[in-house]
C-alpha cells in the first residue's frame, strides 16, 4: 500500500551535515500526491544517475508505479516500459480521463511516476502542449513526471512555457560544472537502495541555499 504520510529521500549530504532532499510525495488538501520535478545539467553531470536513484527509491518506498520508454541504468525489472513516447503520452492522457471519471473523492491509491531521460529530445513543439496538460492536470489525479534534460531554456521544452512552469512546481535540481570563486558546499551522495548505492559520475556540490549542483570528474 502507498505510504499515508509524505515520503522524502536524501539525495546527498552537505559538508556541514545538512541533507539535500527530493520529495517523492507531498501532502496536498489532506491527500498524498506523488511529486515530479525537473533535473537539468549537461552530459556527464550525473542527471541520469540521479534519475535512476529517484526511480529506485520510488520503487522501494512503493509510492507509485513507474513508467518510462527506456530506463536509466537498466531498471527495467520494476519500470513499465512503453514502446515510444507517443504511446506513453497517449496512455497518460487516457488515464487522466479515466481517473477524472472513476477516482473516488478523497482517495488517491493509484499513483504513476513517469521518468523521462533526455527530455529535451522528447518535448517537441507538437507534443509539448500535451505534456504540459499531463503534468498540470495529472498532479491532482496521481500522475507526476520527472524530466531530466540538458538545459532549461524554452527550446528544451518545445517552446512551451506552460510545460516549463508546470514541471517547476515540483522538485528542482540543477547539475552544473564547478565554478571557482563561488561559495559551495560538497555533498556526499546517499541514494537510498537496498540493492546498493548508486554512485554519481562526479563529486556533488551545491550553492548555499540553491538547487543541488555537481562537478563532473
Amino acid at each position: 500500500m502507498p505510504a499515508s504520510t509524505p515520503t522524502v529521500i536524501e539525495i546527498g549530504t552537505y559538508a556541514d551535515g545538512r541533507p539535500a532532499h527530493w520529495h517523492l510525495t507531498t501532502l496536498s488538501d489532506s491527500r498524498i500526491q506523488v511529486m515530479g520535478g525537473l533535473i537539468t545539467g549537461r552530459t556527464g553531470s550525473g542527471g541520469t544517475t540521479l534519475l535512476a536513484g529517484i526511480a529506485r527509491a520510488a520503487h522501494e518506498h512503493r509510492v507509485a508505479e513507474l513508467r518510462a520508454v527506456h530506463t536509466p541504468l537498466e531498471l527495467a525489472d520494476y519500470v513499465q516500459l512503453a514502446p515510444s513516447y507517443e504511446h506513453l503520452l497517449a496512455d497518460l492522457e487516457a488515464r487522466i480521463e479515466q481517473r477524472r471519471t472513476d477516482q473516488p473523492a478523497g482517495r488517491m491509491d493509484a499513483r504513476t511516476l513517469v521518468l523521462i531521460d533526455e527530455a529535451d529530445r522528447v518535448f517537441t513543439r507538437e507534443s509539448a502542449p500535451r505534456w504540459a496538460a499531463v503534468v498540470r492536470v495529472g498532479r491532482a489525479l496521481g500522475i507526476a513526471v520527472v524530466a531530466r534534460m540538458h538545459g532549461s531554456d524554452l527550446r528544451a521544452f518545445g517552446g512551451c512555457d506552460a510545460l516549463r512552469c508546470a514541471l517547476l512546481t515540483g522538485n528542482r535540481v540543477h547539475l552544473a560544472p564547478f565554478a571557482a570563486g563561488r561559495r559551495r558546499l560538497p555533498i556526499v551522495p546517499t541514494y537510498p537502495s537496498r540493492a546498493g548505492a548508486i554512485e554519481p559520475s562526479g563529486q556533488v556540490f551545491a550553492l548555499v541555499g540553491q538547487p543541488v549542483t555537481t562537478r563532473p570528474t
